[in-house]
């Protein structure tokens, strides 16, 4: 994900990432695993 204009609003993004991470979600009909993450971190 790309960062936003306010560092506020990256702190509530990379909590974000965190709990959609913690799913350990996987593209359909692949051994794909979902990460989230911002750009630069």
């Amino acid at each position: 994900m790309h960062h936003s204009a306010r560092a506020h609003t990256d702190e509530v993004i990379a909590k974000l990432c965190e709990e959609l991470n913690a799913t350990e979600t996987f593209f359909p009909r692949s051994g794909f695993r979902l990460i989230f993450k911002l750009g630069s971190s």
